[in-house]
C-alpha cells in the first residue's frame, strides 16, 4: 500500500500540524505553543510523581529562580493561599485535597526555602479532611504560587551568592582571605642587559 505524501502532510517539506482542541477558541497561539504546554504539564506531573515516590518535596533551581513542588491528591476546589511577613511564609489551604508526601515537617534550607510544614494526618491522609501547607521562605521577595490539580508549586527569586541575608537568617560564614605578600621585584637577566 502506498501513502500519498500530500495526504500525510509531508509534501514540499511541511510537517503535519497538531489539531487544536475541538470547540476551543483560537487565542492567537500556534499549535507549537499548545504542544509545548502539554510537554510542560507532563514534565510537572512527572516531577510530582517523583516527589511522591521519594516522599520529599521537589526543590529545583534555575537561572535566578527556585521552586518547591508538593504533590497532591483530591480536588483543588476552594483552595487558597496567603503570604505572611513575620515569619515570611506562604500558607496554602486545601479544603478538599491532601499532600502525597506524608511527613509533617521537611527541613529544606536551600535555594530560598527554609521549611515545609504539612498539617494533615501523617498516615492515611484523607482528601476530604483537607490540609494546610506552610512553606517558610528565606528571602523577602514576593513568591509566585501555582495551585494545580496534581501539585502546589511556590517559586521565589533565588538569593544571589554574597547578597546580604534577610533579618533572622544567619549570614553564611566565609573563610578569611589571607593577605598577599607583595610580588618580588623582577631582576634584570644577563641576556637582556648585554646588547
Amino acid at each position: 500500500m502506498r501513502v500519498d505524501a500530500a495526504a500525510s502532510g509531508q509534501a514540499h517539506g511541511t510537517t503535519p500540524t497538531v489539531p487544536s482542541a475541538a470547540g476551543a477558541p483560537h487565542d492567537g497561539r500556534t499549535d507549537h505553543d499548545h504542544f509545548r504546554e502539554q510537554e510542560e504539564r507532563q514534565t510537572d506531573k512527572d516531577l510530582a510523581r517523583e516527589a511522591w515516590r521519594r516522599n520529599r518535596p521537589d526543590v529545583s533551581a534555575d537561572a535566578g529562580k527556585a521552586s518547591i513542588l508538593i504533590p497532591l491528591k483530591g480536588s483543588i476546589a476552594g483552595a487558597s493561599f496567603r503570604v505572611t511577613n513575620r515569619p515570611h511564609a506562604v500558607i496554602v489551604t486545601l479544603p478538599s485535597a491532601a499532600s502525597l508526601i506524608t511527613m509533617r515537617v521537611y527541613r529544606v534550607r536551600r535555594d530560598g526555602f527554609r521549611l515545609l510544614w504539612i498539617d494533615q494526618a501523617e498516615k492515611d491522609a484523607n482528601p476530604k479532611d483537607g490540609t494546610s501547607l506552610k512553606i517558610g521562605l528565606a528571602d523577602l521577595g514576593d513568591p509566585i504560587v501555582e495551585i494545580k490539580d496534581d501539585f502546589v508549586r511556590v517559586t521565589v527569586h533565588r538569593p544571589a551568592p554574597g547578597a546580604p541575608s534577610p533579618e533572622g537568617t544567619p549570614a553564611p560564614k566565609s573563610a578569611p582571605v589571607p593577605e598577599r605578600a607583595p610580588a618580588p621585584a623582577k631582576r634584570a637577566s644577563a641576556d637582556s642587559s648585554a646588547d
